[in-house]
């Protein structure tokens, strides 16, 4: 349902536009033909009280509920603004309204649609200022497409009641033939094609399933694997030493939990004799995790080869169904039918559209119950095709095209614009090297990019065990380490590495170091938080990575770390960190004795901000007092801060320190200043490793 205020708000934008002479080849024109072709068209009558908007809301209008639920806790302050309209305690000359949309119209040379999206009043208007609206950098997650419901459409809508149902597996068996025979990105890599895990099910009997040990018995065809949630798994639905033999000489099939005969049943209809599942596949064993070691080092091999992974996208754990019941108008796009006028004749023509977001793929892979677990991470990049049985519809991902039951032929181009659809491209961009997407804004290198995308991605997600940190991204790094060549350290790279030392831990998410030892401080994995990777551009790098040492659990360099150090160089400065009044993220900078007090740039923002790894309701930092230095990281180019990474002596007598944080520097003036300070003749050596040319070396573990 769509209420009467969006599609009174969408037929006056869209009242802009005129039906071309030629319609039979659906182009639209402007009214204006001197318009740029991006111009947006504003219309600010949409919702005028809060009221209005929260009763479509609770009617279930599509468009007013989508809109609420992306604001999330963002809407507090625009209820609060749009009461104080209201009611007259803000004087707002712009109107009573505190949302306004905004259409586009986009032609390309195979699709033609509108396109329209809303922000948010954050500051009235008055005689003395322009209304001020907030959450630009949103602007694209709030953003809908309507499509011509005429002729050929993206949007199919669909009458089944189950993703399990006939068609769907039609549909599937469509989509993995199609990609196999057609799609030459997604084929399996050019050398060991026939490499196979250690272990495999064999689902060649109708009524049984029989483990293979592959170096015994060569399997004849392809296999499937399997990313789901294991939730509370009982002992007789794991493989270990006491329930091998069973496995190996066969189980009753109707003996395994329901998403595993749910899961076996889709294999077969694929025409697939083999399955990879984790929790039957390797040793569970707690008294011996050598096996579980070896074969977590071969997940990038185990997912690169398989045929197919089937991704229990919905399943709580494995005692559910893969498969959901549906209402299909729950999964089929909007309709509504808005008036365009004939640019010729002047007639009215009621023209049918569908109406859908642009966080499709979003809402209904990416925030998926399983892709909640950093372990499916990878198992989501390397496999080459994805079959995604999602809540209320089946999804297809692959490295050449992304669809559902929905849009069966592959998602219409304005929501495959997403960086979450893309997701499965990276490979290919970082061997093309020849196109950035979403990424153009950057100045940073595009594997640099991905890399740092896959890090956010991954920091957001769940981990049971903290000490598989790096163990449970492996495979990921050990696919870029083959499209790089170049040496993996501790979750970062080599090259380039001082640019990624400059991480910092999001400022909503509470950081700690708690549990077993799993990297130097330096590292963002040592970290249990989300993750901001660093987005500086490589000129204006102040430091220098002169060494790396790390210790490794075992042979698997991409896995645990038992210990390292970095040398580190750079110029080093006595700090003292003093909360100020400011903003109650700010601190007033003492470096060498000089102040950098705290203020407010011309944006708003403050300077400088201290990001704590570990926040300071956890770690009281004036219990370091004395202890804490800094080292200046970055220069801060125009547009962007300088940042000084934080540490703690830890060994006076060596030059050795741990990180504690990273400190941001917006304003200009402060920037140079940073940059002029010096250690004043005559004062005591600082404690290093090593100290020439003005600079030091550090020791960081």
């Amino acid at each position: 349902m769509i209420c009467s205020v969006c599609q009174t708000t969408l037929q006056a934008a869209i009242s802009h536009f005129r039906l071309a002479k030629n319609q039979d080849e659906r182009h639209f024109v402007r009214v204006t033909l001197n318009d740029p072709p991006d111009e947006w068209y504003t219309i600010k009558d949409h919702h005028k009280t809060l009221n209005s908007f929260m009763d479509s809301v609770d009617q279930g209008c599509h468009i007013c509920s989508f809109i609420r639920f992306w604001l999330g806790v963002e809407m507090r302050p625009v209820e609060v603004l749009w009461r104080q309209i209201e009611t007259g305690e803000v004087s707002n000359s712009y109107g009573n309204a505190a949302t306004q949309l905004l259409m586009n119209y986009r032609k390309h040379q195979d699709y033609e649609c509108f396109t329209f999206s809303f922000r948010f009043l954050s500051k009235a208007q008055t005689s003395d200022a322009h209304p001020m609206f907030g959450w630009e950098d949103q602007f694209r997650e709030w953003q809908h497409v309507l499509e011509f419901n005429k002729g050929k459409t993206y949007a199919v809508p669909t009458y089944e009641r189950s993703t399990g149902s006939l068609q769907a597996q039609l549909l599937l068996k469509e989509w993995v033939s199609d990609c196999v025979v057609n799609h030459t990105q997604c084929r399996p890599p050019k050398c060991d094609t026939s490499w196979y895990p250690t272990r495999l099910l064999d689902l060649s009997e109708p009524t049984d399933v029989r483990l293979i040990e592959t170096k015994d018995t060569k399997p004849a065809g392809p296999y499937v694997t399997v990313t789901h949630r294991w939730g509370h798994v009982d002992e007789e639905y794991v493989l270990n030493k006491r329930k091998h033999p069973l496995l190996i000489k066969g189980i009753p099939l109707d003996s395994l939990p329901r998403l595993f005969q749910d899961v076996i049943s889709v294999v077969r209809t694929l025409g697939v004799r083999y399955l990879w599942i984790d929790s039957l596949c390797i040793m569970q064993d707690k008294d011996d995790k050598s096996d579980w070691e070896n074969e977590a080092s071969l997940m990038e091999k185990v997912y690169s080869h398989s045929y197919c992974n089937i991704s229990a996208a919905d399943a709580e754990n494995c005692s559910r169904s893969l498969f959901n019941v549906r209402h299909p108008q729950s999964v089929n796009p909007e309709t509504l039918t808005l008036d365009l006028v004939n640019d010729e004749s002047d007639v009215v023509t009621p023209v049918q559209f569908y109406a859908y977001n642009c966080q499709f793929w979003l809402n209904e892979v990416s925030n998926a119950l399983v892709n909640t677990r950093a372990w499916v991470l990878q198992e989501h990049i390397l496999a080459p095709r994805v079959l995604h049985f999602g809540g209320r519809q089946l999804m297809w991902e692959c490295c050449e095209k992304n669809a559902s039951e929905v849009f069966p032929h592959g998602l219409h181009p304005e929501l495959s614009a997403s960086e979450d659809v893309r997701f499965k491209s990276f490979a290919l961009e970082v061997e093309q090297n020849d196109q950035r997407g979403y990424l153009d804004t950057s100045t940073l290198p595009l594997a640099q990019l991905l890399w740092s995308r896959i890090i956010f991605d991954y920091s957001c997600r769940d981990l049971s065990r903290p000490e598989d940190k790096l163990i449970a991204c492996s495979g990921v790094a050990k696919r870029f380490q083959s499209l790089l060549q170049d040496t993996y350290v501790a979750g970062m790279w080599r090259t380039n590495l001082e640019d990624q030392l400059l991480w910092r831990r999001h400022p909503d998410s509470t950081g700690s170091r708690s549990g077993a030892y799993r990297t130097p401080t330096w590292s963002w994995a040592s970290l249990d938080a989300i993750i901001l990777p660093p987005e500086w551009p490589q000129d204006g790098c102040q430091i220098e990575a002169e060494d790396v040492h790390l210790t490794y659990a075992t042979s698997d360099k991409t896995g645990g770390i038992t210990d390292g150090w970095l040398r580190l160089r750079g110029v080093l400065l006595e700090t003292k960190l003093v909360k100020s009044r400011v903003h109650e993220s700010a601190f007033d900078l003492y470096l060498e004795g000089e102040t950098i007090a705290a203020t407010l740039t011309r944006d708003n923002r403050v300077s400088p901000v201290a990001l704590f790894d570990i926040p300071r309701d956890i770690v009281d930092y004036e219990e370091v007092e004395g202890r804490v230095y800094s080292m200046i990281g970055h220069a801060g180019t125009t547009g962007w801060s300088s940042a000084l990474l934080l540490f703690k002596i830890v060994d006076e007598q060596r030059g050795v320190f741990e990180r504690i944080g990273i400190a941001n520097i917006l304003a200009v003036a402060q920037k140079e200043e940073v940059l002029s300070i010096k250690r004043e003749p005559g004062k005591s050596t600082l404690p290093c490793a090593e100290f020439k040319d003005g600079k030091h070396t550090i020791i960081v573990i």
